[in-house]
C-alpha cells in the first residue's frame, strides 16, 4: 500500500478514536498495528483537530439531517457517521 494512502487509514482510525474518546490522537494511531511514523501523518494528526470547528462548519452544510437536534448536543458518536456521509455524497 503507499505510504500517503496507509497514512490517511490510520489517521482516520486515529481522528474516529480521538472524538470516541477525546484522548490525543497521535496516541491512538501509535496504538494502532498498522503504525508508521511519519511526517504526513503527524500533520494529519495535528492539523485536523486544531482546525476541527472550521472543518465542521465547511461540512455541515453538506449533510442531510441536522447536525444538532434542538435541546441537546451531538456528541462524537453521532457526528462522526454524519462527516462520513458527507464526504461520501459530495465525493
Amino acid at each position: 500500500m503507499r505510504r500517503k494512502t496507509a497514512a490517511r487509514e490510520i489517521a482516520l482510525q486515529a481522528l474516529y478514536a480521538w472524538q470516541l474518546s477525546g484522548g490525543d490522537p497521535a496516541e491512538e494511531a501509535r496504538s494502532l498495528e498498522e503504525y508508521q511514523k511519519s511526517d504526513f501523518l503527524s500533520e494529519l494528526l495535528r492539523g485536523v483537530p486544531s482546525k476541527a470547528p472550521e472543518l465542521e462548519k465547511l461540512i455541515t452544510p453538506h449533510l442531510d439531517r441536522e447536525a444538532r437536534p434542538r435541546g441537546r448536543g451531538r456528541g462524537p458518536r453521532q457526528r462522526a457517521p454524519l462527516h462520513r456521509r458527507a464526504r461520501v455524497v459530495h465525493a
